[in-house]
């Protein structure tokens, strides 16, 4: 398998935030829901759920999410090509 280009390890890693920033709001969410549902009221109800919303977390990510990925992505592409721009910079200043 080839390596990601640094582009695609970016997105990667916004993605992945993304879906961290929707599980930690889903969680919250979803604890006051009570044991209704397809995960019932047993005490492992609560160790399901948060994997049930994890997933939810990542598919919405994967989906296009809330658009937090593009903005950090953006951020990321922006600070790889400052320190590209810094490293050519002082390359040239020494030779």
């Amino acid at each position: 398998m080839p390596a990601k280009s640094a582009a695609e390890t970016a997105r990667a890693q916004a993605q992945d935030f993304e879906a961290m920033f929707l599980n930690t709001m889903m969680q919250s969410m979803f604890t006051e829901i009570g044991g209704d549902g397809p995960l019932g009221n047993s005490p492992g109800t609560g160790v399901w759920r948060s994997f049930l919303v994890d997933e939810y977390a990542k598919t919405f990510a994967k989906a296009g999410g809330v658009g937090l990925a593009d903005q950090v992505y953006a951020t990321l592409l922006g600070q790889q090509e400052a320190r590209s721009a810094t490293a050519t910079r002082n390359l040239v200043s020494t030779r």
